[in-house]
């Protein structure tokens, strides 16, 4: 009598497991070059070169009120020269891409994250809207499961948490 009980619990148990749809965790695909981020990349490796806070945020679609004084203090730990190189490109959702960089300097070689839109729909001119400091990613607008069609399941992305940037997620300037 138990073995029946429980044979049938667990036949319930796997009917009913297999009844729900599997979901998927969403996979955006990547790149590792893109020749207009590989530009910008480079516009941002002579400001920080060149201890720059100014140019550096002129790489802002919308830099913040504080992004002189922000990166001021960035800048001041920077080891220099430095070269910046793209190790892997992640499309989002929302227009928003997240760049994952090496930071090489004599002293040694990081990983870094920033992300970036385009300024103007449908162009090639890529601008910053968060940088990444510390061990945090850079924001990104991607679905928890499924794809960017379905935001019903939440947000698997970062906020934006820029000190720099004004938090605009928009293509404005």
């Amino acid at each position: 009598m138990f073995r029946g009980a429980l044979a049938m619990t667990l036949a319930l148990l796997v009917l009913g497991a297999c009844s729900y749809p599997s979901r998927t965790e969403y996979e955006p695909e990547t790149f590792t070059s893109d020749p207009n981020i590989e530009r910008l990349l480079a516009r941002l490796e002579k400001a920080i070169n060149e201890k720059n806070r100014y140019a550096v945020c002129a790489r802002y679609a919308a830099a913040g009120p504080r992004c002189d004084d922000v990166w001021r203090e960035r800048l001041r730990t920077w080891t220099v020269p430095v070269h910046l190189s793209v190790v892997k490109i992640t499309p989002g959702c929302a227009g928003d891409t997240r760049v994952s960089f090496r930071d090489k300097t004599r002293l040694g070689q990081r990983l870094r994250t920033l992300t970036v839109i385009t300024l103007t729909e449908g162009a090639n001119d890529y601008a910053i809207i968060d940088f990444a400091v510390g061990n945090r990613l850079s924001s990104l607008v991607i679905p928890r499961y499924g794809d960017c069609a379905n935001f019903d399941d939440g947000s698997a992305g970062a906020p934006n948490l820029d000190e720099a940037g004004s938090g605009d997620q928009g293509n404005n300037r």
